[in-house]
């Protein structure tokens, strides 16, 4: 089963590119998200930085090559898992200032043109 460490080599990096984001000095979590649909074509990317009082961080963004790098290696993943079952439709990746990370999988049914850009 060489789907799983390659899933995971790829997720360990996504979270070693977010972990290492300019961010304030003291932060609680922070959280990258991508949606690709069913057919591999469209995709979007959100960064959410959550500070010390438990808040989003406005202001707060990943620099371009960070944001690229995350999202070859989530679209390798999405690839992976579409080889050994269905592809998942939404990837949310969590690190914490200690470097552990969780990801979430979201799959769906039914997909609709343009779902993604209103969720």
């Amino acid at each position: 089963m060489a789907a799983i460490p390659e899933l995971d080599k790829h997720l360990a990096e996504v979270a070693r590119i977010l972990w290492a984001v300019p961010k304030p000095q003291v932060w609680l979590q922070v959280g990258a998200c991508v949606r690709i649909t069913p057919d591999g074509r469209t995709s979007t990317q959100s960064y959410k930085l959550v500070g010390a009082a438990g808040a989003a961080v406005e202001g707060w963004s990943v620099p371009d090559a960070a944001a690229d790098a995350m999202y070859d290696h989530f679209k390798r993943c999405w690839k992976q898992s579409a080889t050994t079952s269905k592809p998942w439709y939404e990837a949310t990746l969590h690190v914490r200032p200690d470097g552990q990370f969780s990801v979430d999988f979201a799959y769906r049914d039914h997909y609709l043109e343009g779902d993604i850009m209103r969720e």
